[in-house]
Order: structure tokens, then C-alpha cells, then sequence
């Protein structure tokens, strides 16, 4: 055998071993926490994460959103209260949010994202989470597709409320 086929077939024998190492055979699972065991407990599936204050001439905030669910999440609708250096709630409350049915949100993963302040006195912004879109799967089987499910907040007003300082 040449020196060349015998040099081939040892680094094609190096990459099978290579490759077959990279798992341990065992299916992999999604990691987060199931869906269903979050909405019973009253939790949402996703958590909004180091909201602050960028640098830089428009006032604008940054925050994380991270998917605390073992569904991907195509979409997420929130309501945003800025207050000014002292607390005090600035305007009325935006309403804003991320949809992305392409590149959604994984399960356990986090984007992160900005959003425009309304004013440049906004030192502060509340965030809180209105709905959440996810995918799940069809009881018709893979073959059908997932289906999107919706969550909502049941305490979404109230949180708004005392986050903009209304009793």
C-alpha cells in the first residue's frame, strides 16, 4: 500500500473517531424547563435580563431576553415604564417587543437587544413581559409542523401599574 492511501485512510479513521466522540449517543433533549411546568407554576417562559442605559447620543436602553422554556419562542410582547434619575415614571408606557419566527429564541438561549428611550431624562426602564409566542408540537405529529401557543401575563396590568407608581 502507498505511503499516501495508507496516510488517508489513517486520518479518515482519526475523524471517524473524532466525530463519533462529539456525543455520547444518547438523543438530546432541549434544555430549559418544560413549558407546561412553567404556566402551571404561573411563571412565564422567558425572563427580561440587565435592562440599562446605553451610552451614546440617543437615548436608548439595553436589555437580554432569555428563554427559560424548553420551546423555541417566535415572539415576545412587552410594556416598558422609563422613569427619570429620581424614580419618577416619564410619559406613558411603550409598548415594544421581538418577533422572529426565522431565527427564534431556543430553549435556555438569550438575544439581546435595544430599545429608544423616549426622552433623554429616562435613566431607568421597567420591562415587563405582556405575551409570549412559542412553538409546540402538533398533536397531528412532526410531519404537521409545530404550532404556535401564546402565553399571557395575567398580571401584566397590575405589574404596569406599580411599576409607573399607580396604586
Amino acid at each position: 500500500m502507498s505511503r499516501a492511501l495508507a496516510f488517508v485512510r489513517t486520518v479518515g479513521v482519526a475523524l471517524g473517531l473524532a466525530v463519533a466522540a462529539c456525543g455520547d449517543g444518547a438523543p438530546r433533549t432541549p434544555s430549559g424547563t418544560p413549558i407546561a411546568d412553567l404556566v402551571a407554576a404561573g411563571k412565564a417562559p422567558v425572563v427580561v435580563l440587565g435592562v440599562h442605559r446605553s451610552m451614546g447620543p440617543v437615548p436608548a436602553f439595553r436589555c437580554r431576553v432569555r428563554n427559560l422554556s424548553d420551546r423555541k419562542v417566535t415572539a415576545v410582547s412587552w410594556t416598558t415604564v422609563f422613569r427619570t434619575a429620581d424614580g419618577k415614571p416619564l410619559g406613558t408606557p411603550v409598548e415594544g417587543g421581538y418577533a422572529d419566527s426565522i431565527s427564534p429564541i431556543g430553549p435556555g438561549d438569550e438575544i439581546e437587544g435595544a430599545f429608544p428611550a423616549p426622552d433623554d431624562a429616562a435613566s431607568e426602564a421597567v420591562v415587563v413581559v405582556r405575551r409570549v409566542l412559542y412553538d409546540a408540537p402538533n398533536p397531528m405529529g412532526e410531519a404537521f409542523g409545530s404550532l404556535t401557543m401564546k402565553w399571557d401575563n395575567p398580571g401584566h396590568d397590575a405589574d404596569v401599574a406599580a411599576a409607573a407608581g399607580k396604586p
